[in-house]
């Protein structure tokens, strides 16, 4: 239903000073806009590597959304390269065919589609591929998964080269537009660059001429296996980001070598590598387009045409306009939002589900999950049924304008019902409201600012500073009501937690209470809560102690984030006890022990002590009206507390079919 409204209101919309919506030819063919729908590992393939109706529909899903390219995600040419379970894979014809129909999916809207072709080298786990992992030079264990990789003997260098060129052939065969060249990130291509990890002597290492052998080689054998007209582009890293690695000034002196004799069509110019794992997805924390300096020198260059990427949102405008990249790559945003180029055109900006740059996409990626979103349930689930309207409308009541509730109401408003919101709070957002005050994740007031625009454009009544209770509730007459009411703070079961300079976190991030300057976090919340806690007042410039009984500071934040987490409590000197509980607290001082045994460890002249948890599930309300009614719904955090995504998710699911 919201797509139908989008495109229709897209019509005509578009005008010819806009840069963004201008054609652009690349190579040989013409795209349509310059909006590029970059690579997304999405795990939504088979177990033996070949694309299903899943990742057709996905796609499929972005191209519908007014993207001008779409590029796959990374299609592993070499048995060596499997990154795990359900990702996608190029190195046989048997996978010839289900990648043709993810390329027709894609076309029939009219969007070239890109074929990505990867060898990650040393940069995963043999768990995934069953081989050991091969590099340009024996290593030590790799920072990111601890495993010695495989030196490449010259033959071996060569069946790989062989087979990207066989998995470029194939991709034509497939129907496949172009091809891109990964080259960035840290993987196989960029450790033969590389000095940091090509430590060779031989044809393929020592001078940057023979360091260069292998991609040239890569991108004539690509060239060699494609068509004339078809599309070959290459993903550069244009600084690595770590001591001994590539710089920009190294990269710009390559470019021009990588193009030369018109082998390549478009650079795609991003960061970082493994190594330096926090800058390859920039987070909330994040300033926005961090990577663009490098486009742009990039631009300067080289004659093809260049594609900027990292955190670009609503600036895709000013950056092609400003002429630092002729195209501008999306990833996460179109995730949150497949139809962000049909808005932009549309001039209907307030409209946009904002990326909240959390990386919960890349974090289930990272532990074999299928890709998601925080508050885009139907992003990884496209091949199930649209939402369509109800058989009959009905009044429905949602209690709780918390994430949960909000999605909720959307849906239900979605499907034609007659709904209203009731909020105790003077806003909408619930917990996301705090969760946006600390440190680095303003990006999160996205959510409630989404929330807020989609229900009144849908025409439901929100009532805020409203106290619901069972016969105010009934009083409305309700056909259905959800109840998303949320959690409500428990200390945990300690000795000395009710004394007066313990705080639970809610209390500390929104009053901002006299703490004084030696402050204890205690974190049994596993993500996002302890260390932004921890972090916020090591900001404000407090002495702080993070106590932990995880074996990590914040186990379930993704990578990137939980690198930048880690660094920062380095700089602002947070002293981090994992596997460590609170066995008491008293005055001035609180008494810890390893979740193991051992002796009590006392931590002394403690001015506060904050208590970070996920709560309990507050679902009083639901169980006095259950009975009292037709339907009556728990959703999220007041059916378990959890993370936003499941929360959402739920309601999603709920109301879809009320």
């Amino acid at each position: 239903m919201e797509k139908q409204q989008v495109e229709s209101a897209s019509e005509g919309s578009a005008t010819a000073a806009d840069p963004v919506f201008t054609p652009i030819r690349i190579g040989a063919r013409e795209v349509r806009n310059r909006l590029v729908m970059a690579s997304v590992t999405s795990a939504l393939g088979d177990h033996n590597g070949a694309a299903t109706e899943r990742n057709a529909a996905f796609l499929e899903r972005r191209a519908r959304g007014g993207v001008g390219m779409v590029i796959s995600e990374a299609l592993h040419v070499h048995p060596t390269s499997n990154i795990g379970y359900n990702m996608l894979a190029i190195h046989d014809d048997r996978y010839i065919e289900p990648l043709a129909r993810v390329a027709r999916a894609v076309q029939r809207h009219g969007a070239r589609i890109i074929g990505q072709i990867v060898h990650v080298g040393r940069q995963w786990h043999s768990a995934y591929s069953r081989q050991a992992q091969v590099a340009p030079s024996a290593s030590d264990a790799f920072p990111v998964w601890l495993e010695q990789a495989h030196e490449l003997e010259v033959e071996e260098i060569g069946q790989i080269v062989q087979a990207f060129g066989a998995a470029a052939r194939r991709l034509v065969e497939a129907g496949f537009d172009g091809v891109e060249i990964h080259g960035a990130h840290g993987f196989l291509i960029q450790q033969f660059i590389s000095p940091l990890a090509n430590k060779r002597n031989d044809a393929y290492g020592g001078s940057l001429a023979s360091r260069l052998r292998f991609p040239l080689e890569v991108i004539d054998a690509v060239r060699q296996n494609v068509d004339a007209d078809t599309i070959v582009g290459y993903k550069l890293s244009a600084e690595e980001i770590v001591p001994g690695g590539m710089t920009l000034e190294d990269t710009l002196a390559i470019v021009p070598l990588l193009e030369q004799g018109g082998r390549l069509d478009y650079y795609l110019v991003s960061a970082g590598g493994f190594d330096s794992i926090e800058s390859i997805h920039p987070t909330t924390s994040s300033q926005v387009t961090p990577f663009i300096k490098n486009a742009a020198a990039v631009k300067r260059v080289s004659a093809l045409p260049v594609i900027a990427i990292g955190k670009i949102k609503q600036e895709a405008g000013t950056v092609i306009r400003e002429g630092k990249a002729d195209l501008v790559a999306f990833a996460r945003p179109l995730i949150c939002d497949p139809d962000v180029p049909l808005k932009m055109q549309a001039g209907r900006l307030e409209e946009i589900r904002s990326c909240l740059s959390c990386n919960e996409c890349h974090h289930r990626i990272w532990h074999n999950r299928t890709i998601g979103c925080t508050y885009n349930p139907e992003a990884g689930n496209e091949t199930e049924p649209e939402l369509t309207p109800a058989p009959r409308r009905k009044r429905v009541v949602v209690i709780g304008g918390g994430p949960a509730g909000c999605e909720a109401a959307r849906v239900a408003a979605l499907r034609g019902h007659e709904v209203t919101l009731l909020e105790q709070g003077d806003s909408l957002g619930g917990r996301v409201l705090l969760a946006a005050l600390l440190a680095g994740q303003e990006d999160l007031a996205a959510i409630p600012i989404y929330y807020a625009m989609q229900l009144e454009r849908l025409g439901v009544e929100v009532r805020l500073e409203t106290q619901a209770e069972a016969e105010s509730v009934l009083a409305l007459k309700p056909e259905a009501v959800v109840c998303a009411t949320g959690t409500r703070p428990v200390r945990p079961q300690i000795p000395g937690m009710e004394l007066p300079h313990v705080y639970d976190m809610d209390a500390v991030i929104a009053e901002e209470p006299e703490l004084g300057e030696r402050v204890v976090v205690y974190d049994e919340e596993y993500h996002v809560a302890g260390s932004g806690t921890a972090d916020l007042l090591a900001c404000w410039g407090k002495q702080v102690t993070l106590v932990t009984p995880f074996h990590t500071a914040a186990p379930e934040i993704e990578i990137n984030t939980q690198h930048l987490f880690h660094r920062s409590f380095v700089l602002n000197r947070v002293q981090v006890l994992t596997d460590t509980r609170i066995r008491a607290v008293q005055q001035g001082r609180v008494l810890v022990q390893n979740r193991y045994g051992g002796a009590h460890t006392t931590l002394a002249a403690i001015d506060a002590v904050v208590i970070c948890n996920a709560g309990r599930a507050e679902d009083r309300l639901y169980r006095e009206l259950k009975g009292r009614m037709g339907e009556t719904f728990l959703v999220g955090d007041a059916y378990a507390p959890r993370r936003v995504m499941a929360a959402v998710r739920q309601a999603y699911e709920t109301l879809r079919t009320v």
